[in-house]
């Protein structure tokens, strides 16, 4: 994506359920997560928007306000790592807490 694109996402977390929004357009879902796991896992599944029907997995950390997550966006196998290459489905972003 667009460094333009990217200054307008905006992540909402509430319990276990997300709203992103990409230039004003949202993308509803669900998520769950596996904090047993190295690195820890979570499952995004899309309900409303471009992503219904959709499941991710994805590998995240946090560290203080700061959240970053690797997606599959093929949906076919978790990453293990936080990296990702023009060849792949892996898209890797990392969120900071508005205060």
């Amino acid at each position: 994506m667009s460094a333009e694109i990217l200054k307008t996402i905006i992540l909402k977390l509430n319990k276990n359920e997300y709203e992103v929004t990409v230039s004003g357009e949202p993308d509803n879902g669900t998520w769950i997560i596996d904090s047993s796991t190295k690195p820890k896992s979570m499952t995004i599944t899309g309900v409303k928007g471009p992503n219904a029907g959709k499941t991710f997995p994805c590998i995240y950390e946090i560290k203080a306000d700061i959240l970053r997550v690797c997606y599959d966006l093929s949906g076919e196998k978790r990453p293990t790592e936080f990296k990702t290459t023009a060849s792949t489905k892996l898209y890797l972003v990392t969120y900071k807490r508005k205060k």
